[in-house]
């Protein structure tokens, strides 16, 4: 269905893919990504790895074209979703399952206080865990998205109940479409 509505909306060709030329990418794409996940459907582990590499490659490229030109910000979105369900689709082809286990390592892992170590170490290491994990998830991470919004002009419009009901602030240039 994506294709087809890029093939037939303009502005859904445009937010998409910017300016590269549709025919180009669906050369590539529908047999790599399309034709390689009916394959990999069946349990191809061959075709699952073909399908989600050439899936991360697109979405990097995609996401680089993006940041350069500040066109296709939504296909570069869309593609990061593609190949987050691409990786998760590829490890239950490998190994039957999707190993939780590997969400929640280094810093963000929760394990019990060293027995040895003074309570004083272990609030320590705590205090630095916290930091960490919610320095990564409440600044690094939003700071990251805020950028890519901006630069991949991925700003959508507010309805003017919006900052009513959920109190949120409402920038100049909201403001102005609001009024008028």
């Amino acid at each position: 269905m994506g294709w087809i509505t890029v093939f037939t909306i303009p502005a859904v060709r445009h937010a998409t893919l910017g300016g590269l030329d549709p025919w180009l990418v669906a050369a590539a794409d529908i047999p790599l990504f399309v034709v390689g996940s009916a394959i990999a459907a069946t349990g191809s582990r061959a075709a699952a790895l073909i399908t989600t590499s050439w899936t991360g490659l697109v979405t990097l490229g995609l996401a680089v074209y993006a940041t350069v030109t500040a066109l296709a910000g939504w296909g570069a979105v869309l593609m990061i979703a593609a190949t987050a369900a691409s990786v998760l689709a590829s490890l239950l082809v490998w190994r039957g399952r999707i190993p939780t286990e590997w969400l929640l390592v280094g810093p963000f892992r929760s394990r019990e206080a060293d027995a040895d170590a003074s309570p004083a170490r272990n609030v320590l290491a705590t205090a630095l865990q916290i930091v960490v994990f919610w320095g990564v998830c409440l600044g690094i991470i939003p700071l990251v998205i805020a950028a890519a919004e901006g630069r991949w002009r991925l700003e959508l419009g507010v309805p003017p109940e919006v900052p009513i009901l959920g109190g949120c602030p409402v920038r100049r240039r909201e403001r102005a479409a609001v009024r008028g």
